[in-house]
């Protein structure tokens, strides 16, 4: 049986997303935390396991790997039940798709620019810069519209089955809806509503939450 060592902040969407799929398999991992805001990332120690000083990196037996499609990768081949990436190629491409979304364009416009503003910037006794807020609102809503359409057509972003698209978007979701934006967001998008109300019944959602 393979040893699973987590490093990384639990209040980051990434490492939830690999704390979600080792839960959806009942896989059991330490969980050594590396605080950003204390710059524990940067550390030498943490530079050998990410050398570009991100979070999450996954030990496997002594065996470093990091980022987060990567270290899903390993836990997909090392655990194929419940299987989360689909074996239908148009539904594992739609799924892969829709992480490349979240990495590429809603994480910076809704964790970069609008939860940030509304939620990292006062814990960190910041001002809230609205400008950033309404520049990054209309990016977010577009973006947001795509996976609500898609989710118009099947109950989960790859299809009918819950998969590592599901665990990407979930994250972000559970800070989008702290903000004071959500309700608006999600009264736009009745299909993604419908899908996150869902999600935070799932014991893998609950059983990761950063506290």
């Amino acid at each position: 049986m393979a040893r699973y060592v987590l490093y990384g902040f639990a209040a980051s969407t990434y490492v939830r997303t690999v704390r979600m799929a080792l839960a959806e398999k009942g896989v059991a991992y330490d969980h050594v935390p590396v605080d950003l805001f204390q710059g524990e990332n940067r550390t030498p120690e943490h530079m050998a396991r990410h050398p570009f000083g991100k979070i999450p990196a996954f030990d496997v037996n002594g065996d470093t790997v990091y980022e987060t499609p990567a270290i899903l990768e390993v836990i997909e081949g090392e655990h194929g039940q419940p299987p989360l990436f689909p074996a239908d190629v148009m539904a594992r491409a739609r799924m892969r798709q829709w992480m490349s979304v979240v990495d590429n364009y809603l994480y910076p416009a809704a964790i970069g620019r609008l939860v940030w503003q509304r939620l990292i910037n006062p814990l960190l006794g910041e001002a809230v810069d609205e400008q950033v807020v309404r520049d990054a609102l209309p990016d977010v809503q577009r973006q947001l519209a795509l996976f609500d359409r898609q989710l118009a057509e099947t109950p989960q972003l790859a299809g009918h089955a819950f998969s590592a698209a599901d665990l990407y978007l979930a994250p972000i979701m559970a800070y989008l809806s702290q903000t004071p934006e959500a309700d608006a967001i999600l009264r736009d998008a009745p299909n993604l509503a419908r899908w996150w109300a869902a999600i935070q019944q799932r014991p893998s959602f609950t059983a990761t939450a950063p506290g």
